[in-house]
C-alpha cells in the first residue's frame, strides 16, 4: 500500500511530537507500507494575526495557531499540491487540523492521541482561547471527523470524545496505543529475562518527560522520595529514581527558582503583615491619644 504520510513537522526528526512523527511510520513499514512523506508543513501565518493577538491578550483571551484559517487552508493547499505525481492509496495524517481544508477523494485516515474537545481548557495551549478560535476548533474537528474513513486515537479517552461531542461513527473510530519511540531489536525472551532479573530489594522508578512542569516532574520527585523514606525504615536497600529528558543542572535550577520564589513570597507576606498589624496598632492608639494643643491664654 501506498500511503501519503501527512505531518506538520518533521517526520524525520526525533524531536517531532517526542519521536511520534517518525515512529509512526516506522511502524508501518513492516506491514508492507510504502511511506510517501508530505511534511513538514510551512505555517502561512495572516498579516493580521499578530494584531489580533495583542487585541485577544487586552481582554485575557488568545489566539491558537494551528486552528488560524490562513495555517490550515494554507497546509491543506501544500498537502495537494505534494500530491501531485504521486500514486498513493490513502491519506495518513497525526492530527485533523492537517486535512480540514484539504480537498481529495483519496480515502483519509488519522492517528492521534486527542482532538479539540479534549484539549480544550486542559493542555496550556488551549487556555484562554477566544470564542472565535473555538467555534472554528470545533468546525475543523468536527468536519475532519466526518470526512475519515477511518480515525485511530491512542487512548479510550479520545475516541469516546470524538464520538460523543462530533458524532464521529463508532465504526470508523479505533483505539490502537502508541508504541514506545525507541529503537528496539530485544525479543520477548529478552524482556522476560530482564523482568525475572529485577532485584526484589529496590524499586527503580523512571520519569520520562522533556516538559517538566507539565508532566508532573515534581510529583514523581516526591513519589520517589516517600519510596526512598519508606524504604530506608523497611527495607535494606532504597528507592533510585531516574530522569530521561532532562539534565540534572536544568533540575537543580528549577527547584532552586522555586525555592527562591518562594523565599520572596514569604517575606513580601511578612513585610505585608507586618506593615499591617503597625498600621491598626497606630490607628487603635490615634483613638486614646490627645493630639491637639490647648488654646492660647
Amino acid at each position: 500500500m501506498n500511503i501519503a504520510y501527512v505531518t506538520a513537522d518533521d517526520p524525520h526528526s526525533l524531536k517531532s511530537w517526542s519521536g511520534l512523527s517518525h515512529y509512526i511510520a516506522e511502524s508501518l513499514k513492516p506491514h508492507g507500507a510504502n511511506i510517501h512523506y508530505l511534511g513538514p508543513l510551512q505555517s502561512e501565518v495572516s498579516p493580521t494575526m499578530g494584531l489580533r493577538r495583542r487585541l485577544w491578550r487586552l481582554v485575557g483571551k488568545d489566539l491558537l495557531e494551528d486552528r488560524e484559517p490562513s495555517i490550515v487552508r494554507g497546509r491543506g493547499r501544500q498537502v495537494m499540491e505534494k500530491l501531485r505525481g504521486l500514486q498513493v492509496d490513502v491519506l495518513f495524517a497525526t492530527h485533523t487540523e492537517l486535512l480540514a481544508e484539504c480537498r481529495t477523494d483519496l480515502p483519509i485516515a488519522y492517528w492521534s492521541d486527542s482532538n479539540f474537545g479534549c484539549m480544550l481548557g486542559e493542555y496550556p495551549d488551549f487556555q484562554n482561547l477566544n470564542p472565535c478560535v473555538i467555534r472554528r476548533g470545533h468546525d475543523y474537528e468536527r468536519r475532519a471527523l466526518q470526512r475519515a474513513d477511518l480515525v485511530f486515537y491512542a487512548c479510550d479517552w479520545a475516541r469516546d470524545a470524538a464520538i460523543s461531542q462530533y458524532g464521529a461513527d463508532p465504526e470508523k473510530v479505533k483505539v490502537i496505543p502508541f508504541g514506545a519511540n525507541i529503537h528496539c531489536d530485544r525479543t520477548t525472551a529478552d524482556v522476560e529475562q530482564l523482568i525475572a532479573s529485577r532485584p526484589k530489594n529496590r524499586c527503580n522508578l523512571l520519569f520520562l518527560g522533556k516538559v517538566w512542569d507539565r508532566k508532573g516532574g515534581d510529583t514523581a520527585v516526591a513519589v520517589a522520595q516517600a519510596a526512598r523514606a519508606f524504604a530506608l525504615r523497611r527495607l535494606d536497600d532504597c528507592a533510585v529514581f531516574r530522569v530521561l529528558g532532562m539534565s540534572q543542572r536544568r533540575m537543580a535550577w528549577i527547584y532552586g527558582l522555586e525555592f527562591g520564589l518562594a523565599g520572596l513570597g514569604a517575606s513580601s507576606l511578612g513585610l505585608a503583615g507586618g506593615y499591617g498589624l503597625h498600621h491598626a496598632f497606630a490607628m487603635l492608639l490615634s483613638g486614646l491619644v490627645e493630639t491637639e494643643l490647648p488654646a492660647a491664654g
